[in-house]
């Protein structure tokens, strides 16, 4: 039941575009969904023009385009979508990662730095 909520919940989000717990604009979710679709378009174009035996082949090749180009637009909108949702806690990740690394490279040129020391005096 709790998955079939979320893709009611997820649905409506994508059709009306409201669903925004951080108050974004109307009309960053209006440039969000744009470059949802311009991304997938893309993507799913550059797909198709790499391989040749999709060239020609008429209406099937259309549709095939339009499903996979809007599969991957659900895709990137649901990555958005829990992007929203998780912002606070991706951030604090991201940071403590940075901090986590930059302790790490500093006891790391600490440790050189003072075994440089020791070995200057000997």
């Amino acid at each position: 039941m709790g998955v079939f909520v979320w893709l009611i919940q997820f649905f409506l989000w994508l059709f009306t575009l409201s669903m925004t717990e951080f108050g974004i604009s109307p009309v960053a979710e209006v440039f969000v969904k744009i470059s949802t679709f311009v991304v997938s378009y893309t993507l799913v174009g550059f797909l198709f023009s790499f391989d040749k035996e999709f060239e020609g082949k008429g209406k099937a090749m259309s549709i095939a385009y339009f499903v996979i180009s809007t599969l991957l637009g659900f895709g990137l909108s649901i990555a958005i979508m829990f992007l929203e949702q998780n912002i606070v806690t991706i951030f604090w990740i991201m940071i403590s990662v940075v901090v986590i690394i930059g302790l790490a490279a500093g006891s790391y040129y600490l440790s050189k730095f003072i075994k440089s020391k020791k070995n200057q005096e000997v």
